[in-house]
């Protein structure tokens, strides 16, 4: 598996990110989202029906839209299961949602039954 990585590496095909953004190319950037790992980055894609955000922590629909249950523990959203620290994770749902129109949940688990998203 290394091999593959190092591989991928040597081509240039991998681009660091320093700071929290970087536009990969024009209507496509990436932002730093630390909450499943320090690591996790959020894709950001201008579409025609507004601004897209491809997760990079692991987190479904609910997360961003919890049930009322939640919502009366005055919890806006809820923080991934798996992260490295829960405020901050909670505070990178919060934002993802404040900030994209339309937003793809890695770990969706209805995006499985379906043949595209829009």
């Amino acid at each position: 598996m290394y091999d593959f990585i190092e591989g991928v590496e040597t081509t240039g095909k991998i681009r660091v990110v320093r700071g929290n953004e970087l536009e990969i190319t024009g209507g496509i950037r990436v932002i730093h989202t630390p909450s499943h790992t320090l690591g996790s980055l959020t894709v950001l894609v201008d579409t025609v029906k507004g601004l897209a955000a491809i997760t990079g922590f692991c987190v479904i629909n609910e997360n961003f839209d919890p049930p009322p249950v939640i919502k009366t523990l005055e919890m806006e959203v809820l923080a991934p299961g798996i992260h490295v620290n829960a405020d901050e994770a909670y505070d990178q749902v919060l934002r993802v949602r404040d900030l994209a129109d339309i937003i793809l949940p890695l770990h969706e688990p209805s995006f499985a039954s379906i043949d595209t998203i829009g």
